[in-house]
């Protein structure tokens, strides 16, 4: 490490050679700035190089714009799509489970018109027998029957019973064309299922209630109208 007059001679030295260097670079620049020529290249070289950047801040805009449009319409039709097959599959399901339960309400209406056409006591053996083959021709009548004075009188199931005191109790609800409904009436065949009940002019027709409500495929078919099928 120089001390003394030495150190002072170095730093006057680098001093000089700063101010040197500062005076060669301003007089570059005036000279740049006082050559029209010099100054046009930059001034060109400039613009260039703005339109360069420029073209390819463009090309990349255009590429992503290019790559992910596609992408973004290809995930909104397919969730417009899944969206229309969720109506149309959900609007199905309540056409077919419509079609159930007017399914299974006629064939309890229809099952009843039957047993109003045989004549005679409602126990006689013929009676008993048009119930049976009411019981077998429609698919959801689980049993058909007599009934009066709110007692169980006889059925092809429970046979005849009227010495048995089997109470039936008032209806749940009456329509205004004389049908009785008990919606959950326990049934004196089993000692835990309540079944749908439908009476008329002292017949009636018992029925499983998730009849209406048993899940439809998307192969079901509602079953012909007409009976035995």
């Amino acid at each position: 490490m120089l001390t003394g007059p030495a150190a002072k001679t170095r730093v006057v030295r680098d001093l000089r050679r700063t101010i040197l260097y500062w005076i060669f670079a301003a007089a570059c620049v005036v000279r740049t700035l006082a050559n029209p020529v010099r100054s046009q290249n930059f001034s060109r070289l400039g613009t260039e190089m703005i339109k360069r950047i420029a073209l390819i801040s463009t090309s990349i805009v255009l590429g992503c714009i290019a790559t992910i449009g596609p992408v973004l319409t290809s995930l909104y039709i397919a969730n417009k799509d899944v969206q229309r097959r969720d109506r149309e599959d959900i609007q199905e399901f309540a056409d077919k489970a419509i079609m159930r339960a007017d399914l299974v309400t006629y064939q309890a209406f229809a099952a009843l018109s039957d047993l109003d056409r045989e004549p005679g006591g409602p126990c006689a053996p013929a009676n008993l027998e048009r119930a049976a083959r009411v019981i077998y021709n429609y698919r959801y009548v689980q049993d058909a029957g007599a009934y009066a004075n709110g007692q169980y009188l006889c059925s092809p199931l429970l046979g005849d019973v009227r010495t048995k005191d089997l109470t039936l109790p008032p209806p749940d609800y009456r329509t205004n064309d004389g049908y009785l409904v008990w919606f959950q009436q326990k049934s004196p065949l089993s000692d835990v299922r309540k079944d749908l009940q439908i009476g008329r002019n002292g017949h009636y027709v018992a029925m499983d209630p998730a009849s209406y409500v048993d899940l439809i495929g998307p192969l079901y078919q509602p079953e012909s109208l007409a009976i035995g099928t």
